[in-house]
């Protein structure tokens, strides 16, 4: 079950129908009270309840190839249905395992697609959950804008770090994307390579606290 999704909006008899997830009362007890009295299109309308993105005001719930979007509190997450056993929970964030390969920057977009973004690596305890995964994987890391100065796609500076034995190092002149990399003993497993690179990526999706 994937707590972050509130609700669904699926075409029955040709038309567009809200219905709610099951056990959402399990993940949103504060909006028990709202579920059995509000219907879902006010909720969503609801500022004291939901605080939207200017994309998701502008357009909260759209069908599009054969998916659906899903509405989050503060996040819109498109998926297609064979894309759900992809989404893991961590902590207070949900994490979505890519099954292909891309460059850096369209890996995330397509987290960004999803009302998410690549991982921001904050803690021991989040290293050790992506070190599980057993991919190498990209992270929302990089030093484009300055060499040497790496960020985090959220604009915040680089203080808990990772990096394996002797990296980055820029070797091939314009490594500027941190990928994840699989297999090492340790918990030092970043690398800088080139953006172009194609590789596996992870995005990550925070739900806000009430």
């Amino acid at each position: 079950m994937y707590y972050i999704f509130l609700w669904e909006k699926k075409f029955q008899h040709k038309q567009l129908k809200w219905e709610w997830l099951p056990d959402l009362h399990t993940a949103f007890t504060s909006l028990e009270q709202g579920k059995s009295q509000k219907s879902p299109e006010s909720l969503l309308t609801d500022e004291n309840l939901f605080k939207h993105q200017k994309a998701e005001s502008e357009a909260l719930v759209k069908e599009v190839d054969g998916g659906s979007f899903l509405t989050v509190r503060g996040l819109m997450i498109y998926y297609k249905h064979s894309d759900l056993a992809s989404w893991k929970k961590f902590g207070s964030s949900h994490y979505y395992i890519s099954t292909e390969k891309k460059v850096w920057h369209y890996a995330r977009m397509d987290c960004r697609a999803r009302g998410a973004d690549l991982v921001i690596i904050n803690s021991r305890e989040e290293q050790e959950f992506i070190k599980r995964q057993d991919k190498n994987v990209w992270i929302g890391l990089s030093d484009e804008e300055e060499e040497g100065v790496w960020k985090w796609v959220d604009g915040s500076p680089l203080t808990t770090r990772y990096w394996s034995t002797g990296e980055p190092n820029n070797a091939d002149r314009g490594e500027d994307c941190a990928v994840f990399t699989d297999g090492s003993f340790t918990l030092q497993t970043w690398n800088d390579l080139p953006c172009f690179n194609g590789n596996f990526w992870i995005c990550e999706a925070t739900l806000p606290s009430s």
